[in-house]
């Protein structure tokens, strides 16, 4: 089999391949649970990956052929994160000038930036066999240094490698990692790789580093370089924990491929906070109709789940806000914790006040008082919610209003939104905040009881600081 016989049909057969790697032996049934999708369908997985070589059928399942496994890990790899990969080789290319001498690792991203470098009046050092077959194809003349044969990466490394190399003095080096994180730098399992990277690294004049966000913030096996050893780093993702921010003499670059990013504008970005809605990692649409996704949540947990991995990319998204009742549990104070173990900690308490059919002329400011007494009943039961979560604010959006003249006294239903708002403030604990939103003349065709925030200022209890926003206008109850 030759590095382009792998065509593996879906993320899902790529997915069956990773565990099969990973395990040896794959169960169809466990694969059915894990997917989500039928046994059948995955019955028919394991056939065409079967019929193409890469597994062999057993009884209930199938298991990786050993004299494929390098090969179908190498091509894996190759698969993984492809848009990323372009776009980190297009800024890459960038950095390449007419006339240089580029020197490019083994690794899949190093590859991507070897299919483009026709673009540059360039030569190239390389040890991978599959950059060396697409820059013979492209017309790049290049140097292929060789050694002992490293199957799994399908390069060359080794004491003659590494020799070869100490004589040789690339103008830049692009090299990629298995993992990086500020604490232990550019890191790799395989020991062989490694040594062959620190050797490249050694002879450069400008060392560039490649990583997709797949491999930020992890670690791996041995470092291949630290921080101080590294020129530029070019990333699809801008970094949780900026290593770079102090920049002081051979400190590196941080680079997007979107071109070079102001630090003064990383920083201010990377210091902002995002509380991302619970409700946004289900299934959801417009006011019409909801629009079903594959892989979407089904409930709290899992949004917590995605919320988390949403934190973990961007580090600028530590909390989540619930909606209630939709993320309602029996015991909060575990969810709080399920959340914290995840990295991520539970925001605003959204309640609900605007789906149930008795909510057809408002919630508190409705002119039935049993009506009113309902969604203030819901309040406060959110209030308790904020207790048990540790939540600091309550999220309130209200579609209160009239869709015709004579409807409603609109005065009345000012005093009674005044009045509610204020018996839910005064349950409010200790330093907590009351947030309410407001969008202009929306929902209500008429009179939207709260709809900008000079409305919203006159219902502000007294005994609350207020404050406004853009779109939002805050209590907070003191001490």
């Amino acid at each position: 089999m030759t590095t382009d016989t792998l065509k593996v049909g879906s993320e899902r057969q790529h997915q069956i391949l990773r565990r099969a790697l990973s395990e040896r032996v794959v169960k169809i049934k466990d694969l059915s649970a894990e997917l989500g999708v039928h046994e059948m369908t995955v019955r028919r997985d394991i056939d065409q990956l079967a019929e193409q070589g890469l597994l062999e059928r057993i009884h209930g399942g199938a298991r990786i052929l050993e004299k494929t496994s390098e090969e179908v890990a190498h091509q894996l790899r190759a698969t993984k994160n492809t848009e990323a990969k372009d776009a980190i080789a297009r800024a890459a290319l960038n950095l390449i000038e007419d006339g240089d001498v580029v020197a490019l690792d083994a690794s899949t991203t190093a590859l991507a930036l070897a299919r483009i470098l026709h673009a540059r009046n360039v030569s190239a050092i390389v040890s991978s066999l599959d950059a060396a077959n697409v820059l013979a194809a492209t017309g790049v003349p290049f140097l292929m240094v060789g050694g002992n044969f490293h199957a799994p990466a399908r390069s060359f490394v080794g004491a003659f490698f590494m020799d070869t190399m100490t004589r040789l003095h690339p103008d830049k080096v692009f090299f990629s990692a298995k993992a990086f994180s500020p604490d232990t730098g550019f890191t790799d399992p395989h020991l062989p790789e490694v040594g062959a990277k620190q050797t490249l690294i050694r002879s450069a004049g400008t060392v560039i580093a490649l990583l997709d966000s797949s491999k930020v913030e992890r670690r791996a096996l041995a470092t291949i370089a630290t921080l101080d050893e590294v020129d530029v780093l070019i990333t699809d993702q801008t970094l949780r924990s900026h290593p770079f921010r102090h920049r002081v003499g051979g400190h590196p670059t941080y680079r997007h491929p979107g071109g070079p990013m102001n630090q003064d504008l990383y920083d201010a970005l990377s210091t902002q906070r995002i509380e991302t809605p619970s409700w946004g990692y289900g299934n959801s649409g417009t006011r019409f109709k909801t629009f079903t996704s594959a892989g979407a949540a089904r409930d709290v947990y899992e949004k917590i789940t995605d919320a988390a991995e949403v934190q973990r990319l961007t580090g600028i998204a530590p909390s989540v806000a619930l909606h209630i009742p939709w993320d309602e549990v029996d015991d909060y104070a575990e969810l709080r914790r399920f959340a914290q173990g995840r990295g991520v900690t539970l925001g605003a308490i959204n309640p609900n006040v605007f789906q149930d059919d008795r909510y057809k002329l408002g919630s508190i400011a409705h002119p039935d008082a049993e009506v009113r007494a309902q969604a203030v009943e819901h309040l406060l039961d959110c209030v308790s919610i904020m207790k048990q979560t540790g939540s600091r604010d309550l999220s309130l959006w209200f579609a209160d209003g009239t869709n015709y003249a004579g409807q409603d006294d609109l005065r009345s239903r000012k005093r009674r939104v005044r009045e509610a708002l204020a018996q839910v403030h005064d349950a409010l604990p200790d330093g907590s905040r009351m947030l309410v939103e407001y969008k202009l003349f929306e929902p209500a065709f008429y009179a939207t009881d709260l709809f900008d925030w000079g409305r919203r200022t006159p219902t502000a209890s007294p005994s609350a600081t207020k404050r406004r926003c853009s779109s939002t206008w805050a209590t907070t109850r003191r001490a």
